[in-house]
């Protein structure tokens, strides 16, 4: 995936939904470069890619914020195994996702994975 391609993707996740989210329908909608299924391998791959480079530049997993708009309203699975993947505790899927979130209102963190875990988010401008 090219720059460009990442950053309409990645500018499309900071967009609108309640409290920040964005829908996989809505996200694979919103992009303007390169057409990708909303559930499909390369939506999968496109959102790992964005959370492992955001990650590495130390903004956290911006992909917490693209969510399933039925059912549990969070991220997919593939949110977690990545999450774990860069070391995130996962064992409590719900506040890693709550952590992750723009939105704080949960204790502060206490190990260093649980730091990471909660590292701030970009707030749309």
């Amino acid at each position: 995936m090219g720059a460009r391609q990442r950053r309409d993707a990645s500018h499309s996740e900071r967009g609108s939904g309640a409290a920040g989210n964005v829908g996989y329908s809505e996200l694979s909608n919103k992009l303007t470069t390169i057409a990708i299924a909303p559930f499909g391998l390369s939506m999968s791959e496109m959102l790992g890619e964005i959370a492992e480079e955001e990650d590495a530049a130390g903004r956290g997993l911006l992909t917490v914020l693209v969510v399933h708009k039925s059912g549990n309203m969070e991220p997919s699975v593939g949110f977690y195994e990545l999450a774990e993947k860069l070391g995130r505790n996962t064992s409590d899927r719900m506040k890693l996702w709550v952590a992750g979130r723009p939105i704080r209102g949960v204790s502060a963190p206490t190990s260093p994975k649980e730091k990471r875990a909660s590292a701030p988010l970009p707030t749309a401008k």
